[in-house]
Protein backbone atom coordinates (compact mmCIF):
# COMPACT_ATOMS: atom_id res chain seq x y z
CA UNK A 1 0.00 0.00 0.00
CA UNK A 2 2.91 2.33 0.64
CA UNK A 3 4.21 1.82 -2.88
CA UNK A 4 0.82 2.69 -4.33
CA UNK A 5 0.67 5.94 -2.38
CA UNK A 6 4.18 6.95 -3.40
CA UNK A 7 3.44 6.18 -7.05
CA UNK A 8 0.24 8.19 -6.81
CA UNK A 9 2.17 11.12 -5.33
CA UNK A 10 4.62 10.96 -8.21
CA UNK A 11 1.74 11.19 -10.69
CA UNK A 12 0.23 14.33 -9.14
CA UNK A 13 3.48 15.97 -8.13
CA UNK A 14 3.73 19.51 -9.48
CA UNK A 15 6.90 21.17 -10.64
CA UNK A 16 8.57 23.00 -7.78
CA UNK A 17 10.05 26.40 -8.58
CA UNK A 18 13.75 26.74 -8.00
CA UNK A 19 15.58 29.39 -6.03
CA UNK A 20 16.40 31.27 -9.23
CA UNK A 21 12.74 32.07 -9.82
CA UNK A 22 12.36 33.51 -6.33
CA UNK A 23 15.56 35.50 -6.71
CA UNK A 24 14.26 37.07 -9.95
CA UNK A 25 10.99 38.02 -8.22
CA UNK A 26 12.97 39.44 -5.29
CA UNK A 27 15.05 41.59 -7.67
CA UNK A 28 11.87 42.79 -9.41
CA UNK A 29 10.38 43.73 -6.03
CA UNK A 30 13.54 45.68 -5.17
CA UNK A 31 13.44 47.50 -8.52
CA UNK A 32 9.79 48.41 -7.98
CA UNK A 33 10.56 49.62 -4.45
CA UNK A 34 13.28 51.93 -5.73
CA UNK A 35 10.91 52.91 -8.54
CA UNK A 36 8.40 54.09 -5.95
CA UNK A 37 11.09 56.26 -4.39
CA UNK A 38 12.13 57.57 -7.81
CA UNK A 39 8.56 58.46 -8.80
CA UNK A 40 8.16 60.40 -5.56
CA UNK A 41 11.11 62.60 -6.58
CA UNK A 42 9.76 63.33 -10.08
CA UNK A 43 8.19 66.76 -10.67
CA UNK A 44 4.55 65.69 -11.10
CA UNK A 45 1.24 66.86 -9.70
CA UNK A 46 0.07 65.34 -6.43
CA UNK A 47 -2.65 63.09 -7.91
CA UNK A 48 -0.14 61.65 -10.38
CA UNK A 49 2.25 60.75 -7.54
CA UNK A 50 -0.57 58.93 -5.80
CA UNK A 51 -1.65 57.11 -8.96
CA UNK A 52 1.92 56.04 -9.76
CA UNK A 53 2.55 54.86 -6.20
CA UNK A 54 -0.69 52.85 -6.16
CA UNK A 55 0.12 51.29 -9.53
CA UNK A 56 3.59 50.23 -8.39
CA UNK A 57 2.17 48.92 -5.10
CA UNK A 58 -0.42 46.89 -7.02
CA UNK A 59 2.35 45.38 -9.18
CA UNK A 60 4.37 44.44 -6.11
CA UNK A 61 1.33 42.91 -4.39
CA UNK A 62 0.52 40.92 -7.54
CA UNK A 63 4.05 39.51 -7.69
CA UNK A 64 3.94 38.52 -4.03
CA UNK A 65 0.53 36.88 -4.32
CA UNK A 66 1.28 35.04 -7.56
CA UNK A 67 4.72 33.69 -6.72
CA UNK A 68 5.37 33.74 -2.97
CA UNK A 69 1.81 32.76 -2.04
CA UNK A 70 1.68 30.27 -4.96
CA UNK A 71 -1.56 31.56 -6.48
CA UNK A 72 -0.12 30.93 -9.93
CA UNK A 73 -0.26 27.16 -9.31
CA UNK A 74 -3.45 27.28 -7.23
CA UNK A 75 -6.81 25.72 -8.01
CA UNK A 76 -9.70 27.69 -9.50
CA UNK A 77 -11.47 28.37 -6.19
CA UNK A 78 -8.45 30.15 -4.72
CA UNK A 79 -8.13 32.34 -7.80
CA UNK A 80 -11.84 33.17 -7.70
CA UNK A 81 -11.65 34.20 -4.04
CA UNK A 82 -8.67 36.42 -4.80
CA UNK A 83 -10.34 38.09 -7.78
CA UNK A 84 -13.59 38.68 -5.88
CA UNK A 85 -11.69 40.24 -2.97
CA UNK A 86 -9.77 42.51 -5.37
CA UNK A 87 -13.07 43.54 -6.95
CA UNK A 88 -14.56 44.52 -3.59
CA UNK A 89 -11.43 46.45 -2.59
CA UNK A 90 -11.82 48.36 -5.87
CA UNK A 91 -15.47 49.07 -5.10
CA UNK A 92 -14.48 50.34 -1.65
CA UNK A 93 -11.80 52.64 -3.09
CA UNK A 94 -14.26 53.91 -5.70
CA UNK A 95 -16.84 54.95 -3.10
CA UNK A 96 -14.20 56.51 -0.84
CA UNK A 97 -12.82 58.60 -3.71
CA UNK A 98 -16.31 59.64 -4.85
CA UNK A 99 -17.17 60.61 -1.27
CA UNK A 100 -14.10 62.78 -0.79
CA UNK A 101 -14.47 64.40 -4.22
CA UNK A 102 -18.08 65.46 -3.60
CA UNK A 103 -17.93 66.67 -0.02
CA UNK A 104 -18.91 70.10 1.14
CA UNK A 105 -15.96 72.28 0.01
CA UNK A 106 -15.13 73.65 3.47
CA UNK A 107 -14.52 70.15 4.83
CA UNK A 108 -11.65 69.80 2.34
CA UNK A 109 -9.96 73.21 2.51
CA UNK A 110 -8.00 74.20 -0.54
CA UNK A 111 -6.38 77.47 -1.58
CA UNK A 112 -9.62 78.72 -3.13
CA UNK A 113 -11.70 78.04 -0.01
CA UNK A 114 -9.42 79.31 2.76
CA UNK A 115 -9.67 82.83 4.15
CA UNK A 116 -6.81 85.08 3.11
CA UNK A 117 -6.65 88.07 5.41
CA UNK A 118 -4.12 90.89 4.92
CA UNK A 119 -2.13 89.94 8.02
CA UNK A 120 -2.60 86.24 7.43
CA UNK A 121 -5.24 83.98 8.83
CA UNK A 122 -5.01 84.08 12.65
CA UNK A 123 -6.65 80.69 13.03
CA UNK A 124 -3.96 78.90 11.01
CA UNK A 125 -0.98 81.02 11.98
CA UNK A 126 1.51 80.29 14.72
CA UNK A 127 1.13 83.80 16.10
CA UNK A 128 -0.57 84.77 19.35
CA UNK A 129 -4.28 84.05 19.52
CA UNK A 130 -6.73 82.85 22.10
CA UNK A 131 -8.05 79.24 22.11
CA UNK A 132 -11.20 80.28 20.23
CA UNK A 133 -9.27 81.47 17.19
CA UNK A 134 -9.72 85.19 17.78
CA UNK A 135 -6.57 87.29 17.33
CA UNK A 136 -5.22 88.85 20.47
CA UNK A 137 -5.81 92.61 20.59
CA UNK A 138 -2.96 94.90 19.73
CA UNK A 139 -0.80 92.32 18.02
Amino acid sequence: MTVHNEAFREDIKTHEAGAGRYFVIYVLLLILTFGTFGVAKLPMSEPMHLAAALLIAACKATLVVLFFMHLLEAEGANRAVFLVSIFFVGVMFFFILVDTAHRFPLTNPQDSTTVNLPGGNPVYSNGPHDPFGEPTPGK
